[in-house]
């Protein structure tokens, strides 16, 4: 773990919804969006309606802050494999254990622990 732990520690990935309204990736996009990662047709496609890696997962209670939440969190639960909204696979923590103790990144009442 402490090999991910780095990049694990801020920010959140985006899987707001079908993956198939995730354009192409950026190198390969025409030239007006390269650099600008993913174009999605997902909503605004932006914000809470991105999508990029299609799984939709903030890692820690504290995303913006560095400390050592990820790891508590990572050994803290038990994890079961789910599908975000845009059907990629993930883990959720087991029986709804941490309900509402992650922010939303938007906003929203709280969230429930995931991990990739």
């Amino acid at each position: 773990a402490a090999l991910i732990v780095g990049g694990h520690t801020f920010g959140k990935t985006h899987g707001a919804g079908p993956a198939d309204l995730v354009g192409p990736e950026p190198e390969a996009a025409p030239l007006e969006q390269m650099g600008l990662g993913w174009k999605s047709s997902y909503g605004t496609g932006t914000g809470k309606d991105a999508i990029t890696s299609g799984i939709e997962v903030v890692w820690t209670n504290s995303p913006t802050k560095w400390d050592n939440s990820f790891l508590e969190i990572l050994y803290g639960y038990e994890w079961e494999l789910t599908k975000s909204p845009a059907g990629a696979w993930q883990y959720t923590a087991k029986d709804g254990a941490g309900a509402g103790t992650i922010p939303d990144p938007f906003g929203g009442p709280g969230r429930s622990p995931t991990m990739l």
